[in-house]
């Protein structure tokens, strides 16, 4: 949700700098045999896949005592959208974060010990995927959502108030949000496209990472189609 990034990797463009533009909106790719990324463990993944991750910042830690006294997953803090690998090979994605969501290498995440991705979870073409990506460059330069970490930190001292406040502060539908943070804007844009995501229908901005980590741990999805 949030960590010290000392790498100016923000764009304000939707071509990451750092490689070749992303499929323009409304035309279709097929998801291509360069365009996938293997974690620590082995996954290959696709593009609109998501890491799940710890970080090392003060910030990270801070989330995860967050989800710790909720009794939530408070192995994770953090979560990114693969996109595409660069020019160099190296992998690539979209994140939210508190200098605006912009690009990232995932190396750094797809390394870590204890990160996790949903590349088992079905139902989704490289048409929506591509359709994903589309959306995810919308969000480029989309500023931090200070707000939400706000309200999500007043629910260690009040549910009821927490409750009010997503109830009165959640995003209008048929736009994009003007605020995210990461595990929100990708929690939007998996609603937009039709796929399954942990906020449902019913939350997106107050999503947090440890959501994802349940969604996608409880359906088995951290692990290949297929695989035991």
């Amino acid at each position: 949700m949030s960590y010290s990034d000392p790498t100016p990797e923000l764009s304000v463009t939707s071509q990451d700098p750092n490689g070749p533009a992303l499929a323009p909106s409304g035309v279709t790719v097929p998801a291509r045999e360069v365009d996938h990324a293997r974690s620590s463990t082995g996954v290959t993944l696709l593009p609109g896949d998501v890491v799940v991750t710890p970080t090392k910042d003060k910030g990270g830690w801070w989330i995860r005592l967050w989800a710790k006294l909720q009794r939530k997953p408070d192995q994770f803090n953090h979560i990114a959208l693969f996109t595409h690998y660069d020019s160099a090979g190296v992998p690539r994605g979209l994140e939210g974060r508190p200098g605006g969501f912009g690009w990232v290498d995932l190396n750094k995440y797809l390394d870590r010990p204890g990160a996790i991705t949903n590349v088992g979870q079905p139902g989704r073409t490289d048409e929506k995927r591509q359709e994903a990506l589309a959306l995810a460059r919308q969000l480029i330069a989309v500023p931090y959502d200070w707000r939400a970490i706000l309200g999500l930190g007043a629910q260690l001292f009040s549910p009821r108030l927490l409750r009010l406040v997503q109830a009165a502060n959640e995003w209008p539908e048929g736009k994009p949000p003007g605020h995210v943070v990461c595990s929100s804007s990708l929690d939007w844009i998996y609603e937009e496209v039709g796929w399954v995501s942990p906020g449902g229908i019913e939350k997106t901005r107050w999503t947090a990472p440890h959501d994802w980590a349940t969604l996608i741990t409880a359906n088995g999805w951290d692990k290949p189609p297929g695989s035991v």
